[in-house]
């Protein structure tokens, strides 16, 4: 009865030698398996950062400017018994708001193909895409706007396009307007309005 103890003992201890020496490799190879995933999103990041990273496209946004009265403070100084004073007195100007206005019918179509870029071992997708934006607006309610049309400066007016991250255009987004085509500028494409 000992000796068959005796062996089973023995066997369950070489049983869990074996386990731990069996979990060695099993350890490398998780290190290993970390550490290439480490250098993919390194190797992914730098091509991102020549490429441009994941991009967002907002919708077209008809800015109107206008022209309202308004007070503004003005500093002005006066001579007193005391001495000179610094006073601020309301003074009548005119003031420019901003409306927006967001399209009426949005169409957006595109195509998407990938590519592959080669970094070291590792293979990247890259996107790259052509899209097109089909719009109009509606004559907006002036009255819930609360802007008297008369006071739009119209030859002020232009459309904005939010874009994240610039550095993914491979050219000037165009704008065509009744078959006349006008580019955007940098001010008005990347305008963030939130």
């Amino acid at each position: 009865v000992s000796q068959s103890r005796y062996n089973a003992t023995l066997k369950l201890f070489l049983i869990g030698v074996l386990a731990l020496f069996l979990l060695i490799p099993t350890l490398w190879l998780d290190s290993l398996v970390s550490e290439r995933k480490h250098y993919s999103q390194e190797a992914a990041e730098e091509v991102y950062t020549m490429w441009g990273g994941p991009q967002e496209i907002g919708s077209p946004i008809l800015v109107l400017p206008y022209h309202y009265s308004c007070y503004v403070e003005v500093a002005r100084k006066r001579k007193t018994n005391e001495g000179w004073i610094e006073e601020s007195i309301p003074k009548n100007s005119s003031c420019v708001g901003y409306t927006k206005l967001y399209p009426e019918r949005l169409n957006i179509t595109g195509d998407l193909p990938s590519t592959q870029r080669k970094k070291g071992i590792f293979q990247i997708p890259l996107y790259t895409a052509l899209i097109q934006y089909d719009f109009t607006y509606a004559t907006p309610d002036w009255n819930r706007l609360g802007v008297n049309p008369q006071n739009i400066a119209w030859d002020e007016a232009y459309i904005t396009l939010d874009i994240r991250d610039t550095r993914g255009l491979l050219g000037e987004p165009q704008l065509l307007v009744d078959g006349q085509t006008q580019a955007f500028n940098n001010d008005n494409m990347y305008r963030d309005w939130e």
